[in-house]
């Protein structure tokens, strides 16, 4: 599995791979952030500043044939180095595009991979349970960066357009 990133979406996506045993590999612009997701489990990072064509490397660290999922979280700015690292038969799962809504896809590798591009937004409620009862069980608890108060609401959208976060930034309404 790959992972774009180390907000909210993707480490929680980590947490739940890390249930399964799943291998996960993350990509992160930052060194630091990458080891902090190596604590959390995550078997291989990749800083996508220092490798700007990271889809070579994840098919690497994935044994040649490339990962069988990918949780696309950036969209346009990354669809085609997602594509390079995707396995035959592998999925991309697209649920956010702050990298750009509009992308230019080569249909060779997707016709050729017969690669599935599925959209992700809302799960079903049968779906949404399953997830309550796995988090039920297992401790797992998201990873919050910062908890900011509401008069915090300024500084908490610098922090996250500046992506600065590790995990999720939170709200406390009652602060």
């Amino acid at each position: 599995m790959l992972l774009l990133g180390t907000g909210g979406v993707s480490l929680f996506a980590l947490q739940f791979a890390k249930l399964r045993g799943a291998r996960a590999i993350m990509l992160s612009s930052s060194d630091a952030k990458l080891e902090r997701a190596k604590a959390l489990g995550a078997d291989v990072g990749i800083n996508y500043a220092k490798h700007p064509q990271w889809g070579a490397l994840v098919r690497e660290a994935s044994g040649g044939a490339g990962v069988e999922l990918v949780v696309e979280t950036i969209g346009a700015a990354t669809f085609a180095q997602s594509l390079e690292a995707v396995r035959m038969h592998g999925m991309i799962a697209v649920l956010g595009w702050i990298g750009g809504s509009e992308a230019t896809l080569p249909l060779t590798p997707v016709v050729l991979k017969r690669v599935r591009v599925q959209g992700i937004s809302v799960a079903s409620l049968e779906a949404h349970e399953q997830m309550v009862a796995a988090i039920e069980a297992t401790g797992l608890e998201p990873v919050i960066d910062h908890v900011y108060g509401f008069g915090q609401l300024r500084e908490a959208f610098e922090q996250l357009v500046a992506g600065r976060h590790f995990g999720k930034l939170a709200i406390d309404f009652s602060a």
